[in-house]
């Protein structure tokens, strides 16, 4: 394969004959290659240049979040582009997910997207279990549980009455358990009560059409 500025000289070349598609193809290879935020600003900038010339197919996704997730959204777009895809990206106010959803009137809705994505911390969620769990008692353990689990079924049933978007939502992620060796000799543990919520997750998508989960510990041990 040839090296980034070579690829980005046929790029050049590509956009200053009006040849879009050969254009389009030499991103491709680039952002393949690269695939960094510096590489996202050179993507989006030729892109601004040709995606009129180009049949892009237009997506519209949301992103509900209790993290910052702004600077993936370049190569969020960026990634799409390359592959036919003309991305717009509504990013909901930080830790404004639950609102979001309920409230009829929000932006979430006003955006009509076409794909969700719900992406919640554990320690926001849920930081009885994520900080403070060595101070709980088994039945406050299950209690967090059972309302993590309540929330999130209340969330995916509003949003599924009230919009046709793909709904793709974080499981929770585990930290190191807090207990160590201890963390097996509880009914439920740490690690266990996260894993309860998980499978919980698992089966409320499961009830929903166009509800998927994404396993988030995977995609960070992933990159």
């Amino acid at each position: 394969m040839a090296h980034s500025q070579e690829l980005r000289e046929q790029v050049e070349s590509c956009l200053a004959e009006g040849r879009w598609a050969q254009a389009h193809a030499r991103l491709g290879d680039f952002w393949r290659k690269e695939g960094r935020t510096a590489a996202a600003n050179y993507v989006l900038s030729c892109y601004e240049k040709m995606k009129s010339h180009l049949p892009l197919v237009p997506a519209r996704i949301a992103l509900l979040r209790s993290m910052t997730v702004e600077p993936l959204v370049p190569i969020l777009r960026s990634a799409a582009l390359v592959e036919g895809i003309d991305a717009a990206v509504h990013v909901g106010q930080f830790n404004s997910y639950a609102q979001e959803i309920l409230d009829p009137a929000s932006a979430l809705y006003s955006f009509e997207p076409n794909i969700v994505i719900l992406a919640v911390q554990t320690r926001d969620i849920a930081p009885e279990i994520w900080e403070a769990y060595a101070d709980l008692s088994e039945a406050e353990a299950q209690a967090a549980v059972d309302r993590v689990l309540q929330a999130f079924g209340v969330w995916v049933r509003t949003f599924r009455e009230r919009s046709n978007a793909s709904l793709v939502i974080h499981n929770l992620e585990k930290p190191v358990a807090s207990q160590g060796v201890l963390e097996t000799q509880r009914k439920i543990g740490q690690l266990a009560a996260i894993d309860q919520i998980n499978a919980g997750l698992r089966a409320v998508c499961s009830e929903h059409r166009g509800v998927h989960l994404l396993d988030y510990d995977a995609l960070v041990a992933q990159h």
